[in-house]
């Protein structure tokens, strides 16, 4: 799994530096101009995570067109690996991006903030209580992350195992088919109205941050720093089954 990983790598390496370099200037163009005339923090905050939530879904496309031509890839077929290598190698790349470009934006953020001073220390502490707060923060953006991204490696297996548009139709329909399935179960099982994939989106106590939008208040749901285990775990089975169903694909693919 580890030389696919390092061959994915040497291969992306120009493409994702490419990206990343991108988003600095375009970050930094928006922030220091967005200042300079006066555009408000708001419209700061939004264009930024316009392009942070662009990056993100840029990188994903990236890492799932590698997946793709990895299985079709005759050359990949010939390295001694078993169909699990190929899946794991691909969602190990994708966490990669994950990490480096969550660690771009919370650099952005302290950075932009030391200059701004959006949010003050007090204000953040009431927010992130201790850091187990923050562990269960980067927790749930791994695990929605995760799922979300296995979730399309088999529906990219089940659109290049079916020939012509009516692969990349059924791809399309099954990504949101477990989607449903997963929100159906867990309404089921946890009797809960609302999916969140291991969040809990119950409604409970709110923080308000004061200095936001010149004068303005931001709120923020702390019954979201909790994590619903027993949606995690259902998860968790999804999760296993959706690899087991892909590394079936894989196995049939290669054998044909």
């Amino acid at each position: 799994m580890m030389k696919l990983l390092k061959y994915d790598l040497k291969r992306n390496a120009a493409t994702f530096l490419s990206v990343g370099t991108i988003l600095i200037l375009l970050q930094l163009i928006v922030s220091i101009v967005g200042n300079v005339r006066g555009w408000g923090q708001v419209a700061i905050l939004v264009l930024s995570l316009v392009l942070y939530s662009f990056a993100a879904t840029l990188s994903v496309i990236l890492v799932t067109i590698t997946y793709r031509h990895n299985i079709k890839a005759y050359s990949r077929r010939l390295l001694p690996k078993r169909p699990i290598d190929t899946v794991l190698s691909v969602l190990v790349l994708g966490w990669i991006t994950g990490i480096v470009l969550l660690a771009i934006a919370l650099l952005h953020g302290v950075i932009y903030n030391s200059f701004v001073g959006i949010v003050s220390a007090d204000e953040i502490a009431n927010i992130f209580n201790s850091f187990s707060d923050i562990l269960t923060v980067l927790f749930q953006l791994f695990w929605t992350y995760t799922f979300l991204f296995v979730t399309i490696i088999l529906s990219s297996t089940i659109s290049a195992s079916i020939k012509g548009k009516l692969g990349r139709w059924i791809g399309i329909i099954s990504f949101f088919a477990v989607q449903s399935g997963l929100a159906w179960v867990e309404m089921k099982l946890l009797n809960v109205s609302e999916n969140g994939m291991g969040l809990v989106i119950s409604r409970g106590t709110e923080v308000k941050i004061s200095n936001v939008a010149d004068g303005g208040q931001l709120t923020f749901d702390r019954s979201l720093l909790s994590i619903e285990w027993s949606s995690v775990a259902i998860e968790l089975v999804f999760i296993a089954l959706i690899l087991y169903a892909t590394v079936l694909l894989l196995n049939r693919a290669e054998q044909v």
